[in-house]
C-alpha cells in the first residue's frame, strides 16, 4: 500500500472530522493501492469559509491524539502543516477547490469522505497538463494501466476546466513529461522506478489518448461514458450502446436507477440511500 504507518494514523484520527464537502483528495486517495508514496495529504472545500474552521478542528483533533502541528502556511484559500509523531512527518494541506465534479464524495473508512476515482483521475490529469510534476507523470501511466485509458478521462476532465481543449491537454502532458531520468528515479516509491519504461508506456498511453479524442464527437466533450455502473472507454461507432453521465455541482449519481444502482455495487458492495 502507498500510504506510510504514519499517513494511516493521521488520517485514521481525521476521519471522523470528513464530510461530503470536507474530503480527501490528491495522491493520497488516487494512489492508496499504488506504489508511489505521496508526501502530502490533500483535504480539499467546496466553500472558502469552511476551510479555516476545518483546519482548526483537525489540528485540535491531532494534537489530542499526540501529534504535533506546525503551521507553515495559512492563507484564505490554502493552510498548510506539517504533522509529526516521533521521527515521523507528513505535510497536510487544507484547500479550497471547485464543488463541479462527477460523481458526489464517497464515504470512506480510512478517508473519512473522499473523491471519486473518476474525479481523482480526472483531476491528476488537469494538472499533469498544468505543471511539470514528475510524480504527475507516474500517476498517469498508472491511472492508465489499472484504471481507465486516458483518452475518456481526458474528454470528461476538460469540463472541469473551461478552455482546455483535449488535444492541448494531450500536448501540454507530452511536454511536461520531457525530465531528466534523476528526477524519476527521486521519486518515492515502494518499486524502483524505472525512467525508460514510464516515458515508454506514457507515449504509448497518449498516443491512443490522442486517437480517442480526435475522434469523438465534439458534443461528448465533459461525459463520463458508463458501462454497468463501471467507467469505460465507448465503441466510437457505438456512443448509443453506453451511458452518458455529466458532472454538476457536488456531482450526482447517474438518474439511470440500475445504473446508480450498478455504480454503488461495484464501489461500495451496497446500495446508495435515496436522495
Amino acid at each position: 500500500m502507498a500510504l506510510t504507518a504514519h499517513q494511516r494514523k493521521i488520517l485514521l484520527a481525521l476521519a471522523a472530522n470528513r464530510s461530503p464537502d470536507s474530503y480527501v483528495a490528491g495522491a493520497s486517495a488516487l494512489n492508496v493501492s499504488a506504489p508511489r508514496l505521496s508526501t502530502d495529504i490533500d483535504i480539499f472545500h467546496d466553500e472558502a469559509a469552511r476551510l479555516e474552521a476545518a483546519a482548526t478542528h483537525d489540528a485540535a483533533t491531532l494534537e489530542r491524539a499526540g501529534f504535533a502541528v506546525s503551521w507553515t502556511r495559512r492563507m484564505a484559500l490554502l493552510r498548510t502543516a506539517v504533522v509529526a509523531l516521533e521521527d515521523e512527518e507528513t505535510k497536510l494541506e487544507w484547500a479550497y477547490d471547485s464543488d463541479f465534479r462527477f460523481f458526489p464524495t464517497l464515504p470512506d473508512p480510512l478517508f473519512g469522505y473522499r473523491l471519486h476515482r473518476f474525479d481523482l483521475a480526472a483531476n491528476k490529469i488537469m494538472a499533469a497538463a498544468d505543471r511539470r510534476e514528475v510524480r504527475d507523470i507516474i500517476d498517469l501511466v498508472e491511472i492508465d494501466r489499472t484504471y481507465l485509458p486516458l483518452g475518456p478521462l481526458i474528454t470528461a476532465a476538460v469540463d472541469k476546466s473551461p478552455g482546455w481543449t483535449p488535444e492541448g491537454v494531450v500536448s501540454e502532458i507530452r511536454r511536461n513529461a520531457m525530465r531528466p531520468a534523476d528526477d524519476y528515479r527521486n521519486v518515492a516509491s515502494e518499486e524502483p522506478i524505472d525512467p525508460m519504461k514510464v516515458h515508454s508506456s506514457l507515449r504509448s498511453a497518449l498516443d491512443r489518448a490522442d486517437e480517442f479524442v480526435r475522434a469523438l464527437p465534439t458534443e461528448f466533450l465533459g461525459v463520463v461514458f458508463l458501462e454497468k455502473g463501471v467507467p469505460t472507454t465507448p465503441n466510437l461507432e457505438r456512443l448509443s450502446d453506453t451511458f452518458h453521465h455529466r458532472g454538476s455541482r457536488r456531482g450526482h449519481w447517474p438518474d439511470s436507477d440500475s445504473v446508480r444502482h450498478e455504480m454503488w455495487v461495484s464501489y461500495r458492495g451496497e446500495r446508495p440511500r435515496s436522495s
